[in-house]
């Protein structure tokens, strides 16, 4: 298995314009990150390829169109699918989500309910579970199948889904 994290903030052309955040990516280079992360993953011989980065690709959340989205989309999206990644893991919105486009590879899980919720539109194509909930998410993996659960704050199961190979 193959995990890479990444860093998002400098795929966000705006951000370098913002006096809050703009210091703390000035200078990077997001494509000599995802010239990395393109050589990684075709380099990789691993069953399961997962990346992991701190804005989501798509969202059911509030930010479903906002700028940051649409910028991490443009970046990451074509590398997710030129090398097959299996799942994105991600947090920014508050809630718990699994998402998959049909016509992509990938499936994108959101995890960010632990201090805060929003809420979440449940009438995207792209929907497979959204929950405007607390709770955080565990994963198992082996050499067929990569098992995601949700769990709520009581503890409760809420969602769980496999994908296999």
């Amino acid at each position: 298995m193959l995990m890479a994290f990444i860093d998002t903030n400098p795929m966000i052309p705006e951000f370098y314009k913002n006096s809050e955040y703009g210091p703390h990516v000035a200078g990077q280079q997001p494509e000599r990150q995802l010239d990395w992360l393109d050589k990684l993953l075709a380099n990789s011989d691993a069953r399961w390829k997962i990346v992991v980065g701190h804005h989501p690709v798509y969202t059911a959340g509030p930010r479903t169109e906002n700028y940051d989205t649409l910028a991490v989309r443009k970046a990451l999206q074509p590398v997710l699918e030129k090398h097959k990644v299996d799942v994105y893991l991600s947090g920014h919105e508050h809630s718990m989500q699994h998402l998959k486009n049909s016509h992509e590879h990938f499936h994108q899980f959101i995890s960010g309910a632990g201090s805060e919720v929003t809420p979440v539109r449940q009438n995207l194509t792209y929907n497979r579970f959204v929950a405007a909930e607390y709770g955080f998410m565990y994963f198992a993996v082996n050499a067929r199948q990569l098992r995601c659960s949700i769990v709520d704050h009581e503890g409760k199961t809420t969602y769980s889904t496999v994908v296999s190979k």
